[in-house]
Parts: structure tokens; sequence; C-alpha cells
């Protein structure tokens, strides 16, 4: 557990981190949903897995 000093600042970057992410989400499913021929949600499920393929890449054994 963190010490009482330092909870403001982890509660605050923990929920900054959710709020630009729900952000970044939006935006990229806002923007690929204006692709023709069916590809927008392929696009976008695709793009969600790219921060999972690069923790899984470099982590560290």
């Amino acid at each position: 557990m963190a010490p009482a000093r330092y909870w403001g600042a982890f509660s605050n970057g923990i929920q900054f981190s959710l709020c630009f992410g729900a952000l970044a989400a939006t935006t990229v499913n806002f923007a690929v949903e204006k692709i023709r021929g069916g590809w927008g949600w392929r696009l976008s499920l695709a793009l969600a897995g790219v921060p999972i393929i690069d923790r899984h890449i470099s982590y560290d054994h």
C-alpha cells in the first residue's frame, strides 16, 4: 500500500489514466465507424488488441 502522503497522487493518476483511455477509445471508435465496407468494427477490435500485444512482447520473464 502507498504511503498516506501519496494516496491523492496515485488516486488522481489512476483516474486520469482511466478517463484518458476512455476518451482515446471513444475517439478511435468514432473515427473508424466512418470506414466504408463494414471494416470499422474489425479495425476497432484489432486496435484494442495492440496494447495487449505490446505488454505481452515487452514482458520480462
